[in-house]
């Protein structure tokens, strides 16, 4: 091993041992992820996301086609959103523990005349459309993230994916018990 790889492993080994582990970041594009998206029927909605949702951030997300099956995709950008702080909304992350970020908005005109739970990719992405059962986007480092979506006795899940590794497991309580789960 060369000199300087040396000096590199010792400098990264003391820093480690002054601050603590170095833990490699989730993704590549930490600012760009997917999030649960529910929409009320009459006009409101409520996104559930792993890290705060910046003002002016573009957000796409699926919307209700005929029964209820999710096409893609509506396009807006966060602005009046106001983030959740009283508990009101059950939203876990499942596999970090982290706290999750909830913000309830206003839906534009005709997104949703019925309730609906979909995925919503938030922040700058090459491409983002609907894969079978999965929203698939490509990042702007040109990273594919998939998430799928599945309902359990009382909640919501999704699961994303970036390239082959599990990065995030949402989980959003509806509140009532679902007549038909769609969770293995």
């Amino acid at each position: 091993m060369s000199l300087i790889r040396w000096r590199r492993v010792l400098l990264s080994l003391a820093f480690a041992l002054a601050f603590g582990p170095v833990v490699a970041a989730p993704d590549t594009q930490p600012g760009f992820h997917h999030a649960i998206v529910q929409l009320d029927g009459d006009g409101h909605g409520l996104l559930v996301a792993e890290v705060p949702v910046r003002a002016g951030e573009p957000i796409v997300m699926q919307f209700p086609k005929a029964k209820q099956r999710p096409a893609c995709c509506n396009r807006m950008v966060a602005a009046d959103f106001v983030l959740v702080r009283d508990g009101s909304v059950l939203a876990t992350d499942v596999i970090g523990g982290q706290e999750l970020f909830v913000y309830r908005f206003q839906a534009p005109p005709g997104w949703a005349s019925e309730p609906f739970v979909g995925i919503a990719a938030v922040g700058v992405a090459r491409k983002t459309r609907n894969a079978g059962r999965q929203l698939e986007s490509v990042d702007a480092s040109g990273v594919v993230h998939r998430s799928s979506l599945c309902v359990s006795q009382e909640g919501v899940h999704l699961k994303r994916t970036v390239g082959s590794k599990a990065r995030s497991h949402l989980y959003l309580s509806l509140g009532y018990a679902v007549a038909a789960p769609t969770c293995p």
